[in-house]
């Protein structure tokens, strides 16, 4: 029964299969986390926005808890995805402080799950969040080398972040960029050379 269960169907293999009910799970539960909050969002909503069952969901992430973080790293890795690729090496801080910012704004479900609704205790989640923190504080902050600073500038962008999507957006990209970078040059010498294009 197994190996029958992993044939190809229509010609997608069962490998392909997993993987798009995977991505469209996740998808759905970031929106439904949005819509409702990361505490009313149940597995039957998820399922029904995915246009899945409760057997898929189970079989690919086993508990809520898994699904999460699962969501979560999702969402990190996409961020920090866009962040590279929106640096530009003669303004390295600024130009990723951008990416940052303009992904949010891009991705409204995403920056609340990722900003407002992350009251997560769970190891895993943590443990994502860290390494999140460190990846990205090397994007927006590569110069600066002593770890509270870092520690420091990573804290107050987050913080400007998180104010920035729950007031609705209202200032610019290019206004928050610039604001956030001045965090991002604590512990050198030099400040920003050069402006965020407004947005």
């Amino acid at each position: 029964m197994e190996k029958a269960a992993r044939r190809s169907y229509r010609g997608v293999s069962f490998e392909d299969r997993l993987l798009d009910r995977r991505e469209r799970l996740i998808d759905a539960g970031i929106a439904i986390y949005a819509r409702k909050g990361t505490e009313r969002a149940s597995v039957a909503a998820i399922c029904r926005e995915a246009k899945l069952t409760g057997r898929h969901f189970y079989e690919i992430f086993g508990d809520r808890d898994a699904f999460f973080a699962e969501a979560f790293r999702s969402v990190t890795d996409s961020l920090l995805e866009l962040v590279k690729a929106a640096i530009d090496p003669a303004s390295p801080v600024v130009s990723a402080l951008g990416g940052f910012f303009n992904a949010l704004l891009d991705h409204p479900d995403e920056a609340r799950v990722f900003l407002l609704e992350l009251h997560n205790n769970d190891p895993l989640v943590l443990a994502i969040g860290k390494d999140f923190s460190a990846r990205l504080t090397e994007l927006i902050a590569p110069e600066v080398t002593q770890e509270l600073m870092k520690v420091g500038a990573e804290g107050a962008i987050m913080q400007i972040a998180r104010r920035w999507v729950s007031g609705g957006y209202t200032e610019s990209v290019g206004d928050v960029a610039n604001m956030a970078a001045r965090f991002s040059f604590v512990g050198q010498d030099r400040r920003p050379t050069s402006r965020h294009p407004a947005r």
